[in-house]
């Protein structure tokens, strides 16, 4: 995402959450790169987020803007905004093996349960994609 596309979120952002803009904000400008990842806590206590917003919500908020592919949480280090492909392919690979344990419940599911199964719902054929796919 280059520095044009960040604005133009960080402007979609604003209108709807200022306190999520503003954690944006944070996020891009302080701790871009794997080595500057901050722990939840610490983001929230450092920069006077912790009286507006719990801490169970910033993890919700985190993880959606993680799954969004915005930013990325590294092994017990906190989040960062990726500025390289050793830190997006952390991302990447975190979500690799989600989707394949996504599908695998999918698949046990549909086998279990095969006469509740209504053919107009997604198959696991279309999901398979997922699982033959190569994220790097």
């Amino acid at each position: 995402m280059n520095r044009q596309e960040e604005d133009e979120l960080y402007a979609e952002l604003l209108k709807k959450s200022p306190l999520k803009a503003a954690m944006f904000l944070f996020l891009t400008i302080h701790h871009r790169g794997k080595k500057n990842a901050i722990p939840a806590p610490e983001f929230l206590e450092k920069y006077g987020f912790k009286d507006k917003i719990s801490l169970r919500d910033f993890r919700d908020f985190r993880a959606k803007e993680i799954a969004a592919g915005y930013v990325v949480k590294g092994k017990n280090k906190g989040i960062f905004w990726p500025t390289d492909p050793s830190d997006l392919n952390l991302a990447m690979n975190d979500l690799h093996k989600k989707a394949l344990a996504i599908l695998a419940r999918w698949k046990r599911l549909e086998r279990a349960h095969p006469d509740l199964y209504k053919k107009e719902q997604l198959t696991f054929r279309e999901m398979e994609f997922i699982e033959r796919r190569e994220i790097r």
